[in-house]
């Protein structure tokens, strides 16, 4: 424990209710940084060790805290409490916060804040540029003694870096209504909670808190991104195999329905390829020996009208065949090419099938 920090022994002064500064010429609601100073240096109010104060860090009408070297902490999926990973470069020692977590800082210096200042901390916007969210409330109480100890989100995908030896946390302190009393003034905290109720003093075990887990009173918290990130991250696999399992599925749909269009149309034309041929050996012998001399007995004449039927037919099969341009060596050629082409369909058919029983996990 540092000389600046606060253990326990509470600040018994005056100018804890008494404001040494109340006819200050140029007295305005906010302090400035001559203000912060005065109280500090002079009155032993605002922070608890003025040794540990430093000129450099007052600002306009704040002062610039810096982070505990020591204490900073996260938990853990299991709940354990961890310290922060503590490591150098070139600008010096710094406390690591990994991406998509949550952790708690503690601030370097102890803060005194008298009955009649609030004061109002927020993170230095260097850290909130670089994705950190503090994760408490803007004020802090009149009263209030001790280390605050500073939540931080870190809600990005890369690790920052908190410098121990730089500014961290500003501060700034607004005056309140000044305090009345009709009687004696109080000479303790415990005076003043005693003899002032109406005043609403600052809780007594509130003060007490020195530790993290004095803050926290047994509760474990840890960033819920991790867990939403892996859940996502659940949901877009499976989405990735689902997709890439329809669209083995929707290959193999396309592909046996081309193999059936393609089947059919082999059909059609082997069928048509078929009666083209019977029709033209038909011809043919009608041209060489089937000549039925003009005899006029009935069996003569059927077959003549047979004949003539067939004959009528075959030429309505030619002029099918001429209408699309099917000769007998085009009929052949495209018979082939529908062989040729259901053969790769059914190579690449099997090949599918193959990449498919790969993505497919065993349990599904």
């Amino acid at each position: 424990m540092t000389d600046n920090e606060c253990d326990g022994k509470l600040t018994q002064c005056k100018y804890l209710w008494e404001d040494p500064l109340a006819d200050w010429e140029t007295r305005g609601p906010v302090l400035l940084a001559e203000e912060i100073w005065e109280y500090a240096t002079k009155y032993n109010i605002l922070f608890k060790d003025k040794n540990d104060l430093f000129k450099k860090d007052l600002k306009g009408a704040s002062y610039s805290m810096r982070p505990h070297p020591e204490d900073a902490y996260y938990f853990d999926d299991e709940g354990n409490q961890k310290k922060l990973e503590k490591l150098n470069d070139e600008s010096g020692e710094y406390h690591l916060v990994k991406k998509n977590s949550l952790v708690y800082i503690k601030l370097a210096q102890c803060l005194v804040i008298p009955y009649y200042i609030i004061g109002r901390q927020n993170l230095k916007i260097s850290y909130v540029y670089q994705g950190l969210l503090l994760g408490t409330g803007p004020q802090v109480d009149p009263g209030f003694e001790g280390n605050m100890f500073i939540p931080l989100h870190n809600l990005t995908n890369i690790d920052v870096k908190i410098y121990i030896n730089k500014s961290f946390v500003s501060i700034d302190f607004v005056r309140t209504s000044s305090l009345v009393f009709d009687n004696s003034i109080p000479d303790s905290r415990e005076a003043f909670e005693r003899d002032f109720p109406e005043m609403k003093p600052f809780p007594a075990d509130k003060l007490k808190r020195v530790t993290l887990n004095g803050y926290l009173k047994g509760v474990t918290p840890s960033s819920s991104l991790k867990e939403s990130i892996k859940y996502i991250n659940e949901i877009k696999e499976k989405n990735e195999k689902d997709k890439q399992t329809r669209k083995w599925v929707t290959i193999s749909e396309i592909l046996g329905g081309l193999i059936l269009f393609i089947t059919t149309i082999g059909i059609l034309i082997g069928m048509m390829f078929s009666t083209h041929q019977i029709f033209t050996s038909i011809e043919a012998r009608i041209d060489k020996n089937v000549y039925i001399s003009g005899k006029n007995s009935a069996e003569a004449q059927t077959v003549n009208d047979s004949i003539k039927k067939l004959v009528v037919e075959n030429e309505k099969i030619n002029s099918i065949a001429m209408e699309y341009k099917l000769t007998r060596t085009e009929l052949n050629r495209l018979g082939k090419k529908v062989s040729d082409l259901e053969s790769y369909i059914n190579t690449t058919m099997y090949n599918v099938n193959t990449e498919k029983s790969k993505h497919e996990s065993p349990n599904d």
